[in-house]
């Protein structure tokens, strides 16, 4: 039996502090996220399997920061590989 449901994976999470953030357009806040994700082994697990990457941006608890999280979401295979990698 070959499933197609798909898992929601959390790959990475920072956040910018609102001194920061106020300065900066969506696209700066990508980007400046984006650099500290590359260097992890999440990012090239992402790449080496072609995963096709989301992200978001929300208001932190009292508007102190930004929150950026990059999620994706995995077939069964992938999600198994992911979840014994780096769980």
């Amino acid at each position: 039996m070959k499933s197609d449901t798909k898992h929601r994976v959390r790959f990475f999470k920072t956040h910018l502090h609102f001194q920061d953030a106020v300065s900066m357009d969506t696209s700066r806040m990508f980007w400046a996220a984006a650099e500290v994700f590359k260097e992890t082994d999440q990012y090239q697990w992402v790449e080496n399997n072609g995963i096709e990457l989301q992200w978001s941006n929300d208001l932190g608890s009292l508007a102190w920061h930004r929150q950026i999280v990059f999620y994706g979401d995995l077939t069964e295979r992938q999600f198994i590989d992911y979840t014994l990698r780096f769980s």
